[in-house]
């Protein structure tokens, strides 16, 4: 029962709040001068706290059986819904449990990598209602708008601008005109 994948919360929320740090102290010298700096340095100590919440956040497993995030383990089977995402980065996506109870998952990594965990939370709650879909409705209306837009066209794409693609024209009856184009010997017919 190893851990599929391990997602760990990202190194720019703690760089985020080093930087917020610094600027509220540096805020708080300069009131000795200014007043109103006073005002910033509060304004930049609670977004220093308020990512000191996001870099402690736990990191979050997926593994075949269970989501575990922190202490809070919970099994597929026991997730009803999956809702849409409240945001991306930081991800915070609500869950329902069997039990009527909700869980906000609150994940602050990358936006790359959010998104690869809200896959994964998708794909492996196969007994919850997905955006209020159920979950093969779900996934196959996601292929069917996927395979719509990878449907293929019987448009013939222009790589070339019609100057150069006279230029190539001539250049290839030039070369087959002087025998280059095809090697000796060859009993294809020049025209």
């Amino acid at each position: 029962m190893g851990s599929l994948v391990r997602y760990l919360p990202s190194a720019l929320y703690t760089r985020l709040m080093i930087a917020g740090a610094g600027v509220a102290i540096a805020c708080a010298f300069l009131s000795r001068f200014w007043l109103p700096a006073i005002g910033f340095a509060f304004a930049f100590a609670l977004c220093s706290l308020t990512l000191v919440y996001f870099v402690t956040r736990p990191p979050i497993e997926v593994h075949d059986s269970h989501l575990q995030a922190g202490r809070h383990r919970i099994a597929w089977e026991a997730l009803s819904h999956v809702d849409e995402p409240r945001s991306v980065a930081p991800l915070v996506v609500p869950l329902t449990l069997n039990s009527n109870r909700r869980f906000f998952l609150v994940y602050t990594g990358s936006r790359e990598s959010s998104r690869k965990l809200l896959h994964q939370i998708r794909r492996h709650a196969r007994f919850a209602l997905i955006h209020g879909l159920p979950y093969r409705q779900f996934w196959d209306e996601d292929l069917e708008a996927f395979r719509d837009r990878c449907t293929l066209t019987d448009h013939q794409w222009n790589v070339l601008s019609p100057d150069d693609e006279a230029d190539v024209e001539q250049l290839f009856h030039t070369l087959r005109k002087e025998g280059s184009l095809h090697p000796r010997g060859s009993d294809e017919s020049l025209s």
